[in-house]
């Protein structure tokens, strides 16, 4: 039985050290049962272990006393009638563990043990790194714990916090393991960190990324060995970085898991709420038709200890429903003081699993698909890739939610025509490494009437991350790179030099503000290609009296835009970082709009979804086919602490208009308001229907039942 794919909502209770002294079972059997779950998970071990293990090296939490505390818990979550996953850290062993078992940690270039000083600081307990291709991985979590806990508990399966290894910040680990696997799988010795230039460091990217598919794979192995019904969930980041170092083959990695999760337990400063939509959406197109979960935390953010608001909690969980992604909250601590959130939290899943039908067996139904590829960090932005990766495809995102336009996402592996079909704009910010085989599905689709908004140095690159002479795509931008790279250029600006197509709302200007931005230089080699903006050179930022264009005007392109008539598509290509512009700190309305325009510009007019109204909204678009349904969901995004997290309230907003186009020969039979369990006015158009939200608080499914 694949009991996973039938649990939506789930929760974890992190065991402190000295919770067994203290932790009243009851009340969590309880609140289990209120909130609705299908799975809790709970500490067993790695670090320190809540039950009497066999094995003398286990750390046992000395507040035990003889106790089995992960026995009592997982039989009062057998009483309620949930299943259970066993918790392990298995990153990091205690110093007596480490000193006797070495080999089974992380070692430097001279042999030295790595000491994890980011943990407990004060070092009253000194922890060390352990090493995934050591034998502590490899062999004593699967061969050893999963069978002590298996034989005792018969637990459902296993999740690992915190399984990465600390490689990526200290080098390569040098242990005996890796030197001999690595030596072996590719017959060089291991390279220094970070030594871009160096062909040995790429392959130990690539070495070390199939030792950490191989590791998932073995530990699924091997709890289905144990029992066929279990499954193992590896914890993972948020956002294309939390996929990062996790497999560049991450078919592969996914393809071992039964279930994902993402680590979001709270925003960072200057993190928007929809960029938790974001993680959901990227789950989405590497998992379906798997399950994908969102683990929130209810303390973090402000403190380890003290509860974030619940309003925060119920904006994070609005984007987490929205993005289709299952539930998860964690809980650090049986016996924390502080209970501010556990009622809102209780509330938010009770009514989720009352509205549950409408989240099974939804499909996405945009029209719009963002393109994203997370190996684009290492193979191209390298030490430079936030402003070449992570903010582009922030500044994409951002913009196109500004602008409510409901999209999905679809990594740059899955580029196909069949994957293609389903969309009419493909947005590729500055997807600078693609292969020919990628490039070719790029162009048939524009050739059977698809449409592309392409940024930077898209296709600049091949697959490997070596530089081409020329776009690979410059036959649909209609440019061709010049000899000269790119560069950065501050206090310029761009000029509109066509009043139409992408300058809506423009009309009362005819120059926007750049004050730092990354220009590709380019030609155009078509007659059918258009420069519609153009850059305006350096301009003085003080005095004042020297504020103006000395050159205003010229032939470099910024924004280009093709028609590639009736029976194809529209390409709109910018020369520079547009999309970079649109991502924090940077928060010019102005960048936002353009980009936003290309893309409508790019679907000539066929909007699935518009919605109009007041305030920040991202928008989610679904179809159910049993029974048939069209899902609209709204995610109000207008909270005074959208940039600086915690939330402590929500702004409502007032009355939002929903016009949903139909497909030929639909029908609607009755519209509902599901979250807020509201029927609401159906009014029928030409090939459309239009549906009022009187107000929306923070979130809202708008539900079309069709005949």
């Amino acid at each position: 039985m694949e009991w996973w794919k039938e649990c939506r909502l789930w929760g974890q209770l992190n065991v402190q050290e000295h919770d067994p002294q203290c932790i009243d079972i009851e009340r969590w059997k309880e609140y289990w049962r209120r909130t609705k779950i299908g799975c809790v998970t709970l500490n067993a071990g790695g670090i320190i272990s809540y039950y009497p293990s066999e094995h003398a090296l286990n750390w046992r939490s000395p507040w035990l006393h003889g106790r089995d505390l992960f026995g009592e818990l997982v039989q009062a979550a057998r009483d309620v009638g949930i299943h259970v996953l066993a918790r392990f850290t298995p990153s990091r062993i205690d110093e007596r563990f480490a000193m006797n078992y070495p080999d089974w940690c992380i070692q430097d270039e001279k042999g030295q043990l790595v000491l994890d000083t980011g943990h407990d600081p004060g070092q009253s307990i000194r922890m060390y790194h352990t090493c995934q291709n050591g034998p502590y991985y490899r062999w004593w979590i699967p061969e050893v714990m999963f069978h002590e806990i298996m034989q005792r508990y018969d637990v459902d399966g296993f999740f690992f916090n915190a399984w990465q290894s600390a490689d990526r910040s200290v080098g390569p680990c040098h242990c005996k393991h890796c030197v001999a696997g690595f030596k072996e799988a590719t017959g060089l010795g291991l390279p220094k960190l970070n030594d871009w230039g160096n062909p040995d460091w790429h392959a130990w990217l690539e070495w070390q990324a199939d030792c950490v598919n191989s590791l998932a794979e073995e530990w699924r192995q091997a709890a289905h060995v144990l029992k066929a019904t279990a499954t193992v969930v590896m914890n993972i980041g948020g956002g294309i970085e939390g996929l990062s170092g996790r497999g560049r083959n991450w078919r592969r990695f996914f393809a071992a898991h039964d279930v994902i999760d993402a680590d979001f337990q709270s925003r960072g400063t200057g993190v928007p709420l929809w960029e938790i939509g974001a993680t959901g959406k990227i789950l989405r197109s590497v998992m379906q038709p798997k399950p994908y979960i969102f683990l929130f935390g209810v303390y973090g953010g402000i403190g380890r200890i003290s509860a974030q608001p619940p309003v925060e909690h119920q904006a994070m969980m609005s984007e987490m429903a929205a993005s289709g992604a299952c539930l998860w909250y964690h809980v650090i601590g049986a016996c924390g003081e502080d209970r501010r959130p556990f009622d809102g939290i209780e509330k938010f899943y009770a009514h989720y699993d009352a509205c549950r039908s409408y989240f099974e067996g939804a499909e996405g139904e945009a029209e719009i698909v963002l393109v994203f590829d997370h190996t684009l960090l290492e193979r191209y932005g390298r030490a430079e890739a936030d402003r070449l990766v992570s903010q582009p495809w922030k500044g994409a995102y951002a913009a196109l939610v500004r602008a409510r336009l409901p999209f999905d996402m679809l990594h740059a592996d899955d580029l196909s025509a069949d994957s293609l079909a389903r969309y009419r704009v493909a947005v590729l910010p500055n997807l600078a490494c693609l292969s020919e085989a990628q490039c070719d599905a790029l162009r048939a689709f524009v050739q059977s009437g698809g449409s592309l908004v392409a940024t930077f140095e898209t296709s600049l690159y091949d697959e490997a991350g070596n530089v081409r002479e020329d776009f690979l795509l410059g036959d649909l931008f209609g440019v061709t790179a010049d000899t000269v790279a790119a560069h950065r250029h501050q206090q310029v600006h761009f000029r509109l030099d066509v009043k139409d197509a992408i300058a809506q709302g423009f009309e009362e200007t005819n120059v926007i503000s750049a004050l730092d931005t990354w220009l590709r230089p380019v030609s155009l080699t078509s007659d059918s290609a258009s420069s519609h903006i153009t850059l305006v050179p350096y301009v003085p930022h003080m005095p004042p009296e020297r504020v103006f264009f000395r050159v205003p005007k010229t032939d470099t392109p910024i924004a280009v835009l093709r028609n590639f008539g009736p029976d194809g598509g529209r390409v709109g290509y910018f020369a520079c970082d547009m999309d970079r512009l649109c991502a924090l700190p940077r928060n010019n309305p102005d960048h936002r709009r353009l980009f936003a325009n290309a893309v409508q510009w790019a679907l000539n007019g066929q909007v699935c979804v518009q919605v109009t109204g007041p305030g920040v909204i991202d928008v989610h678009v679904y179809r159910q086919t049993t029974p048939r349904r069209l899902l609209v969901h709204l995610v109000n995004c207008s909270m005074p602490d959208l940039w600086h997290p915690p939330a402590m309230e929500i702004t409502p907003l007032g009355a939002q208009r929903v016009v949903i186009s139909l497909e030929e020969g639909e029908q609607a039979a009755a519209a509902r308001l599901v979250w807020t369990d509201r029927k609401t006015w159906l009014e029928r158009g030409a090939g459309s229907i239009t549906v009022e939200v009187p107000t929306l608080e923070q979130y809202e499914i708008v539900a079309i039942e069709m005949e």
